[in-house]
């Protein structure tokens, strides 16, 4: 997309260049991902970084220049992204403890698959929509993060109230007539 940016919005490409590059800037963000997460829930991060993410694409397409443009991506996506990755990775560690190896695996699998499948996707967009269809194509696609946030809150488990870990067993029959028999 840089190209067609480029001559749509009158810039220079460098300066295009670093708007990609500053979306990393959610790197910084990242060491807040875990406060986040426990304070509020995996699945509730997921679907608002998903959300700041879809909305920062979709706006995207209705910049005028490339400070919107940069502002967008810096601040909306590049935070998302830098807490999301986090959150993902602290939910898969929560959830296998057993064979985390294999899960994480498969769990980084689906960047590279996403990167194989999205390049030539956007380019079909691009021939067909333009850059500011494309935009709002990448952001409803980027809104599917939400329902994967969604899905962590109904699977996640409830973390157990250590402060009280003695539970009161429920009587059964056995044991009332038992205690019925010996006072007998």
């Amino acid at each position: 997309m840089l190209p067609i940016l480029q001559h749509q919005l009158t810039d220079q490409m460098w300066i295009l260049g670093w708007i990609a590059s500053l979306i990393a800037i959610g790197g910084f963000v990242a060491p807040f991902g875990g406060l986040v997460s426990r304070r509020f829930g995996a699945g509730y991060v997921m679907m608002t970084c998903g959300v700041m993410m879809s909305a920062a694409a979709i706006a995207g397409s209705f910049v005028e220049n490339s400070l919107q443009l940069a502002l967008l991506y810096t601040l909306l996506a590049g935070t998302a992204k830098g807490i999301s990755n986090v959150v993902a990775k602290e939910a898969v560690g929560r959830c296998f403890t057993k064979n985390y190896a294999t899960a994480s695996g498969i769990a980084r699998t689906g960047y590279s698959v996403g990167l194989i499948v999205f390049a030539p996707l956007v380019q079909l967009f691009l021939d067909t929509y333009g850059w500011r269809g494309t935009m709002l194509l990448v952001g409803a696609i980027t809104m599917h993060s939400v329902a994967s946030g969604a899905v962590m809150v109904a699977t996640m488990q409830p973390e157990l109230d250590q402060s009280n870990a003695y539970q009161t067993l429920p009587q059964t029959e056995h044991t009332n007539s038992s205690s019925a028999h010996e006072s007998k």
